[in-house]
């Protein structure tokens, strides 16, 4: 009888896989990588950053430009290090590398709680933070959910990157909790704990890979276990088509954006005379829309054409940009404007692993996927510190939301262009 906790066929029956048996089997797998990439270097660091801006601005008085450059150090760190970790995680596998990196990544909070005392010094600790933490990115957890998932693939992404949107509903008030009672210091302290005591232990019982990556549609000879782990194309034919750098640009430029959306979020609400502690809440708000956005996102494109949902689903925040350049002091319409912006910051990572896997297949999946988040962390490097410059120059945020509202609308463009899928797609016999 069939064993459906097994991710390998029987080699002498075919057993009918539906969406329902493969999360039975594998759910624990999506859970613990929903935490992994939920502490991970684009999840609390990243949705967490605005709540520090002004603490440490208070204390060191330093300029918004000044701080969010550590938001740079961080993004271009996650940059240097992606093609790399994502060969490393195809040779060693995704279960070593995220470990590693998530102990590496609770040390390098302690010292940002200890370190901080001139902007270099702020700088350099988020540049480490990065490199130690580099492993905790989006490919590392999507490549094992990626080979567990082929017929709820786009949902499984989608509920596995749900852990970012868990995030950033939490995250802004846990550490505004403790800054308000303790100071920033202790604010990286408590997101090293949630890392080091929490999630770690998840992830070592939890996390694993199958032992193949099975095509549950094609019928195995005696003796052999049909695969679809080793079908696709090489990362130096991926480089050669369009579509790589038309989904590593649109995504780039839609990064851009988004980032520096919710980085100055906090900070653009205080701005307009919102407290802290009501900015923090209306943040987390933000959060619910990146739920909001994975879960449905992941749905519809299991279901429909893939690029267009995700062209559709980046044009909503160009249309949040201008809810909140209009908002003002407004409640409720900075609310909507942040709900707006969470939707595509919900689709958004997992729209580049599901585009990756769906594109060029699976066998160099992880090396693909490392430069195309490359491309995309560029851009969430350069994103936010560069809505601070023009927050500086100009006094408002304004003039910045219009210039990446722009970005939504040329990214969409891009990635609505993607054609039919160039992977090489013939399943070989193990």
């Amino acid at each position: 009888m069939h064993d459906p906790s097994n991710p390998l066929l029987s080699s002498t029956s075919l057993v009918p896989v539906t969406a329902r048996s493969e999360f039975s089997r594998a759910w624990t797998v999506v859970l613990a990588a929903a935490c992994g990439v939920g502490v991970g270097i684009t999840g609390l660091p990243f949705y967490t950053f605005g709540v520090f801006i002004a603490p440490i601005s208070a204390e060191f008085g330093w300029t918004r430009s000044e701080i969010t450059f550590g938001s740079l150090c961080l993004s271009l760190g996650t940059f240097i290090m992606a093609p790399f970790i994502g060969s490393l995680v195809d040779k060693l596998g995704a279960r070593r590398v995220g470990l590693a990196s998530l102990l590496g990544l609770g040390l390098g909070y302690v010292g940002l709680s200890l370190a901080i005392s001139t902007p270099l010094s702020w700088y350099l600790s988020w540049f480490v933070v990065a490199l130690l933490g580099s492993g905790t990115a989006a490919m590392v957890w999507t490549k094992v959910v990626a080979q567990w998932f082929e017929i709820a693939r786009g949902f499984a992404l989608a509920m596995t990157l749900i852990g970012t949107g868990i995030a950033a509903a939490t995250g802004p008030i846990f550490v505004n909790l403790l800054i308000s009672h303790f100071g920033w210091r202790a604010g990286f302290l408590g997101i090293s704990a949630v890392t080091l005591f929490g999630v770690i232990p998840i992830v070592i019982v939890l996390f694993r890979s199958p032992t193949k990556t099975v095509d549950q549609n094609i019928a195995a000879p005696p003796g052999g276990i049909v695969t679809r782990e080793n079908s696709g194309i090489a990362l130096r034919d991926a480089i050669r088509h369009r579509d790589f750098w038309r989904l590593g640009v649109g995504f780039f430029i839609v990064s851009l954006g988004i980032a520096s959306s919710i980085v100055h979020l906090i900070p653009l609400m205080t701005d307009r005379g919102i407290i802290r502690e009501s900015a923090a809440g209306i943040a987390g708000m933000l959060g619910l829309a990146v739920i909001a956005g994975r879960l449905a996102c992941g749905y519809l494109v299991d279901r429909f054409n893939p690029p267009m949902i995700a062209g559709a689903c980046l044009l909503v925040p160009a249309l949040g940009s201008v809810v909140l350049i209009f908002a003002g002091a407004d409640t409720q319409w900075l609310i909507l404007g942040a709900l707006m912006i969470g939707i595509a910051a919900g689709a958004e990572v997992d729209l580049v692993a599901f585009l990756t896997g769906r594109q060029f297949g699976l066998s160099a999946f992880g090396t693909i996927l490392g430069w195309q988040l490359a491309m995309f962390g560029a851009g969430a490097a350069l994103g936010p510190f560069m809505l601070g410059l023009m927050r500086d120059y100009f006094g408002n945020y304004e003039t910045g939301l219009w210039v990446y509202a722009g970005c939504y609308v040329c990214g969409s463009i891009l990635i609505m262009g993607l054609g039919p899928a160039v992977r090489s797609d013939h399943p070989k016999i193990a």
